[in-house]
């Protein structure tokens, strides 16, 4: 089921769940913290995988995440287990 209406309107219900979880309000929102690489496929909220961001790029009218960050290369860091 999609969003009819509100400010993530056209998105998935589910998807448009996890950003109004996560703190968004609005699509300008979600757009600058993309554009910034700090809302990508590989963050820690709930619901927002590779799936949902792609609709979220398309939605907004940007790039997919390969062809923007694909190149570049992730820095994981591990937790020490104690």
């Amino acid at each position: 089921h999609l969003e009819t209406s509100g400010p993530f309107a056209g998105l998935w219900v589910r998807t448009a769940r996890a950003l109004r979880r996560a703190g968004y309000k609005s699509p300008d929102e979600v757009r600058a913290d993309i554009v910034a690489g700090a809302l990508h496929p590989f963050i820690s909220i709930f619901d927002y995988g590779k799936y949902a961001d792609a609709e979220v790029r398309a939605w907004l009218g940007l790039k997919s995440w390969e062809e923007s960050w694909d190149k570049t290369p992730r820095i994981v860091r591990y937790r020490e287990r104690r």
